[in-house]
């Protein structure tokens, strides 16, 4: 994913949170990345890998944080496995 920084400072407490979802709510396989610094209206390239669950019927979500406030996220279309 391209996390880019829309802002006019530099942003230096980024986190990324990648898990799959179940209907209830539930929270599978989280992984979460620690951005490094971006300079204001510039972006950066960011791997994050989550195993899909194999027992249940989730969905992905990744979630951008600020800060520790959430300023994005994403959810799948699909549902796994």
């Amino acid at each position: 994913m391209i996390i880019e920084n829309l802002g006019t400072e530099a942003s230096s407490n980024v986190e990324v949170r990648g898990a799959f979802y179940d209907n209830a709510s539930g929270v599978y396989n989280l992984e979460v990345t620690q951005v490094p610094l971006i300079p204001a209206g510039e972006h950066y390239l960011l791997d994050i890998s989550v195993d899909v669950p194999a027992s249940v019927s989730t969905t992905l979500k990744t979630q951008v944080f600020l800060d520790g406030t959430m300023m994005h996220e994403c959810e799948s279309t699909s549902r796994f496995p």
